[in-house]
């Protein structure tokens, strides 16, 4: 059994049927990311979570530039050879933005804590 549902069976209890697959609804064709080489999967983590969100709220397909939050991770952040941890990734996005583009062409600045500012 995969160790994910294990933890989940153990903090909600072994009685409840949870599926042995969920697969996140994608209405947008938001594309998962790559990271390639670099060790940036924060940065990818959370462009991902907020293209959903953001395609969401504007109904149309919503991109983040990974590679410039990134550089702002670098940057203003606590990255190391070894990649960045979850908090500073996320403080790195909140108080600096990431860079979005809609599919219709509209482009901004969302900052998680802070919302959105039309460029």
């Amino acid at each position: 059994m995969n160790k994910i549902l294990i933890i989940i069976r153990k903090l909600f209890g072994s009685n409840k049927k949870l599926p042995d697959e969920y697969l996140v609804p994608n209405p947008y064709e938001v594309p998962m990311h790559v990271q390639k080489d670099k060790n940036n999967c924060t940065s990818h983590a959370i462009a991902q979570i907020f293209e959903y969100k953001l395609s969401a709220y504007f109904k149309e397909k919503v991109l983040i530039d990974v590679d410039d939050l990134w550089e702002k991770q670098k940057k203003y952040g606590t990255v190391t050879e070894e990649g960045d941890s979850w908090q500073d990734a996320w403080n790195i996005a909140d108080e600096y933005g990431m860079l979005f583009n809609t599919e219709s062409g509209k482009k901004g600045l969302f900052r998680p804590t802070k919302g959105i500012e039309m460029i």
